[in-house]
């Protein structure tokens, strides 16, 4: 069974995400809700991210969400499973620089594998929220790296969303099943999930650079290059051939073009407000390119 989306009540009920994160589409999910399908059975999403699309799902709809960021997963987790907790170590923290470097600094320590996931969580949330510009990075050593941000975000609690995403995370089907699940894995071994008609699987993966310094692909400490992005044209490429709805996110380059012009899919072009860039003259007007196997009114060609 098909599920029929009305765009406009979905913008009016949307949960905020709790994450500020680098390619996050926060401020591009009205145009991109524009682009998605009229109905579908189930909704997957290989790099959740913030998770704009995720949130504006109609609550009836099965999702199968994925990230490999292991950190994030565990945070999204323990928000469904234990958010008060979650929020009860937020309020434990302070957002001055002392304090953000001593909290940036457990994963230095062997045993902060031994950390509640409540804990843990409630670091990734407030990292996020009080680090430089919302950023998630890793050195090489695989230990978060992110400056403090000189602006603070003082209000890195927001437990009314976070109570509203718990609601979110635990709705369930009339069999009581849980509708969200989640996996942790690499583009590489990620499959399409979910056993309905007509699945939609929205890929939002790190953006193609625009020049050899502009992209920020090292959301992880294994980066995201070239080759991925062809694994990505695949993935999509082998659902749609399969008779399933598909709709990536990519920067307007030469390369991601070429990438998808191969009869199936069709470009479209947005314009957005960057607002996660290293320099501020960097965070301005571009276009983006919202790419799907159907047409913008939700039917395959």
């Amino acid at each position: 069974m098909s599920v029929s989306i009305n765009r406009e009540e979905k913008l009016q009920a949307q949960v905020s995400p709790f994450l500020k994160w680098a390619g996050g589409k926060r401020n591009l999910i009205s145009q991109l809700l524009q682009f998605t399908p009229q109905s579908f059975g189930t909704f997957n999403e290989p790099f959740l991210g913030a998770g704009s699309m995720f949130f504006s799902m109609a609550s009836e709809v099965p999702k199968y969400v994925n990230d490999y960021n292991d950190e994030l997963i565990l945070t999204y987790k323990a928000l469904r499973d234990d958010v008060t907790s979650v929020i009860n170590e937020l309020q434990t923290f302070a957002a001055d620089k002392e304090s953000y470097l001593s909290i940036r600094s457990w994963d230095r320590n062997p045993a902060f594998g031994s950390v509640s996931i409540p804990l843990r969580a409630a670091r990734f949330i407030y990292l996020n929220k009080v680090g430089f510009n919302g950023l998630y990075r890793l050195n090489r050593a695989g230990y978060f790296n992110v400056p403090f941000g000189s602006g603070g975000n003082k209000d890195f609690v927001t437990e009314g969303n976070l109570l509203s995403v718990n609601a979110f995370l635990n709705q369930k089907n009339e069999a009581g099943e849980l509708l969200t699940h989640f996996s942790n894995v690499d583009i590489v071994d990620w499959e399409l999930e979910g056993t309905q008609e007509s699945p939609f699987t929205y890929f939002d993966p790190p953006y193609f650079p625009v020049s050899a310094t502009a992209g920020f692909v090292d959301y992880n400490e294994n980066g995201f290059g070239s080759d991925k992005q062809e694994i990505v044209r695949d993935k999509a490429l082998d659902i749609a051939k399969n008779g399933g709805l598909v709709m990536i996110s990519n920067s307007d380059t030469e390369f991601i073009r070429k990438l998808y012009s191969n009869g199936v899919f069709k470009t479209h072009t947005v314009n957005v407000r960057r607002s996660i860039a290293a320099k501020a003259s960097s965070r301005g007007v571009t276009t983006e390119l919202v790419i799907t196997n159907y047409s913008r009114e939700g039917s395959i060609r």
